[in-house]
């Protein structure tokens, strides 16, 4: 059995059934809602042409209009899958679950929006930014100390000057990997908080602020509602909204009973085509990039 210990929020596992109804949609014919039958058909060819050539190896369409669903149909090169059962790591869609869960808490007053993360995550003071000043012949930088410091607004605009590793930002990724700092793409043994802390004492890419840069910030704001919250961000977004929304296939670590619905994850072949991705084999072709 695989034991999955994703700890980042930005790119965490969850898992939805693929035919989710939100409440309020029902099943409705086409011209009920005011669309073409004829139309909507012709994404069954278009879908099954990306299984056929093998573009995409899992596909889920849903359809609604006027409070109806139209069309809700799945595709997979998995024959023997039970299309309807199947389970998608929705990774970086994570990031507005979270956004809700601050909000809440902003929202109860429990923090504001302009408040300097450094006031509940002490490690992000005295942030400092990265300045490249490589040369034909050299490459460097310096760091240099940043204007202000981070707020929460800047965590959920992705404004802070936090990136990923795998963004390939120059000279900050590979801090990044030597220190050690996850992007949640892989399976890590440690804690939210380890992984925050770390990052937190790291340059940033540009000043607070300046630029929108995507990456790590929504992972802050995960450890961020964990120190508000006294609680895991497990249980809070259990507690606060997955199960008020009957989200109820929606996990950080899915149970071993329904790992055969787990649809895998794919990568494109250079030759064409995709394959399933060997997680420990591509970790460590991430770890040879960034050690030459």
């Amino acid at each position: 059995m695989k034991n999955y210990h994703l700890i980042k929020i930005t790119l965490v596992l969850f898992f939805l059934p693929p035919n989710l109804i939100a409440k309020g949609l029902v099943i409705g014919t086409p011209a009920e809602a005011g669309m073409s039958e004829k139309v909507l058909n012709k994404i069954d060819a278009t879908m099954q042409s990306y299984i056929d050539e093998s573009r995409l190896g899992d596909i889920e369409v849903l359809i609604a209009r006027k409070g109806k669903i139209v069309y809700n149909k799945s595709f997979s090169n998995d024959t023997t899958k039970n299309k309807d059962a199947s389970l998608y790591r929705i990774a970086s869609m994570t990031k507005p679950i979270t956004s809700v869960a601050i909000m809440m808490l902003v929202e109860e007053g429990k923090l504001s929006l302009e408040d300097p993360v450094s006031r509940y995550i002490t490690e992000f003071k005295d942030a400092k930014v990265i300045v490249d000043n490589s040369s034909e012949k050299k490459e460097s930088y310096q760091l240099i100390d940043a204007d202000r410091e981070i707020t929460v607004k800047d965590l959920l605009t992705h404004t802070t000057g936090v990136t990923y590793t795998f963004m390939k930002v120059k000279h900050l990724s590979k801090i990044y990997y030597e220190n050690g700092v996850s992007d949640g793409l892989d399976k890590s043994e440690g804690l939210i908080a380890e992984n925050i802390k770390k990052l937190a004492k790291l340059p940033l890419k540009h000043q607070p602020g300046k630029h929108f840069t995507y990456g790590l910030s929504t992972d802050v704001l995960g450890y961020l509602v964990e120190v508000i919250s006294k609680q895991t961000l497990n249980q809070f977004l259990r507690k606060r909204i997955l199960n008020p929304l009957q989200m109820n296939d929606t996990y950080f670590y899915l149970p071993e009973e329904k790992f055969a619905r787990l649809v895998p994850l794919y990568t494109p072949k250079k030759e064409g085509g995709i394959r399933i991705i060997d997680e420990e084999k591509d970790k460590s072709n991430l770890i040879t990039r960034f050690k030459n």
